[in-house]
């Protein structure tokens, strides 16, 4: 029995490896191609097909207009780095001109078409964090530019470019205690979105700068109209809020929850200055941070996040040096701790995989047809044995499971893309690539 599951254990890692040679360090994968509009299925991201997604990322801050730190070459770099998404936090100003308002739009838009062309997902945040009434950003108390306006403006964007990769979040961390303020923004600010974008998800927050998650439990945003695409967002530093972790741990069982933003530091965003490497730098509060991490992927849930902050602001909760050098070996102490969280193995550790794995797996005991293949293939198992098939997409996503007998010919349809097929049963397991031009 060992031994047939280190050949499972080999099999998944066969995946890993022929992943590498497939399509390089995440630069040429399209997520949004393999999990599609996104959905919550029992209270959990899922894609198109209904199988869990944890979507991971970096958080902007501050002003995206003009900073290198927010250009299209900083995406690829995020998403080089393993980044699957990234969350947009618009910076917030109630006074702010029309004029700048609708600079801020065509900004979002230019990401949205970015992300879009780089396969990933993009959280749209309207970004209030202030302990007012966030009732204060609706269009009735912004001439009619408020909060409305602008996700009106976004969702229908993304409704005539058929834009499957946006996700809405109302009210980014609003200082409120009080439930029922942020639920009626939210109930207000809704129909907006679904009007133009039907079917997009969208976070909605929660009381106490998102620490108090709990108070949504039970208490319905918009009398439970929109209950199959609300998040309830969470947010987390490391340093100041371990008292807050269980309630995550507790409410992720009920409700569909994200850590739409944290940090490795304070709640204000700052640490002990030290010097490390003859460099300034911080602390960080790295036990704190990897419970909270532990707590988003666990066996039965699988929690997205997004870490705050992509920015060049010298301060304990940024990633980078210098957005004008963006590069592994220029990063603050929060990036290079969050960095191999996001990151893959490296294409020598999959190497290394390949060559244990090519040893120990069976490939000759089943047949596809044709491979490549342009459309439906047949795959027949030369085994007289009963097993079981899966397909593996280069996400690791299983999109193809069955029972499979001796003899037996399956016919199947797949997208575009590069595959593992593994055939297990009770004495072996065997695998071999599939390609779908």
């Amino acid at each position: 029995m060992k031994k047939i599951f280190k050949k499972m254990v080999l099999c998944a890692l066969m995946f890993t490896s022929v992943q590498a040679s497939w399509s390089g360090p995440f630069s040429d994968e399209n997520y949004i191609q393999y999990w599609g509009k996104l959905k919550i299925v029992n209270n959990q991201i899922s894609s198109e097909l209904g199988e869990k997604v944890q979507l991971k990322g970096w958080s902007t801050r501050g002003d995206i207009l003009g900073s290198s730190c927010y250009a299209k070459s900083s995406l690829e770099k995020m998403k080089s780095w393993g980044a699957n998404s990234v969350r947009l936090a618009i910076d917030l100003n109630l006074k702010a001109s029309e004029e700048e308002k609708e600079k801020n739009i065509s900004a979002v838009k230019e990401f949205l078409d970015w992300t879009e062309a780089l396969g990933i997902y993009c959280v749209v945040d309207w970004n209030f964090t202030s302990s007012e009434n966030p009732q204060v950003s609706l269009d009735d108390n912004m001439g009619g530019k408020g909060a409305q306006y602008f996700f009106s403006q976004i969702a229908s964007y993304a409704k005539a470019e058929n834009y499957k990769h946006v996700i809405y979040e109302l009210c980014g961390e609003p200082g409120s205690e009080n439930w029922t303020d942020i639920k009626d923004f939210a109930s207000a600010v809704i129909p907006s979105i679904q009007t133009n974008d039907e079917g997009a998800l969208m976070i909605v927050a929660t009381p106490q700068w998102c620490q108090l998650i709990d108070a949504a439990v039970d208490k319905e945003v918009a009398d439970g109209a929109y209950n199959d695409v609300l998040l309830y967002s969470f947010h987390y530093s490391a340093c100041s809020h371990q008292q807050f972790l269980p309630k995550l741990n507790s409410v992720s069982s009920s409700l569909p929850v994200v850590v739409s933003e944290w940090t490795a530091v304070n709640y204000d965003g700052t640490s002990d200055e030290i010097v490390m490497d003859g460099k300034q730098d911080f602390s960080i509060c790295s036990t704190e941070a990897n419970d909270l991490l532990a707590a988003c992927s666990s066996e039965d849930k699988k929690i997205s996040w997004w870490y705050g902050y992509w920015s060049d602001q010298f301060v304990g909760s940024s990633s980078l040096r210098e957005c004008s050098d963006i590069n592994d070996s220029n990063l603050l102490a929060a990036g290079r701790f969050i960095l191999p969280t996001m990151i893959k193995p490296s294409l020598e550790d999959k190497e290394n995989q390949e060559s244990t794995v090519i040893e120990d797996v069976d490939r000759g005991d089943f047949t596809i047809y044709p491979n490549p293949a342009s459309g439906e293939i047949s795959v027949t198992l030369n085994r007289d044995e009963e097993a079981t098939i899966e397909i593996i997409s280069v996400l690791g996503q299983v999109v193809y499971a069955s029972e499979v007998k001796s003899g037996n010919m399956l016919s199947i349809n797949l997208p575009e893309g590069s595959y593992v097929v593994c055939i297990k049963s009770s004495s072996k397991v065997s695998q071999q690539k599939l390609v779908i031009e």
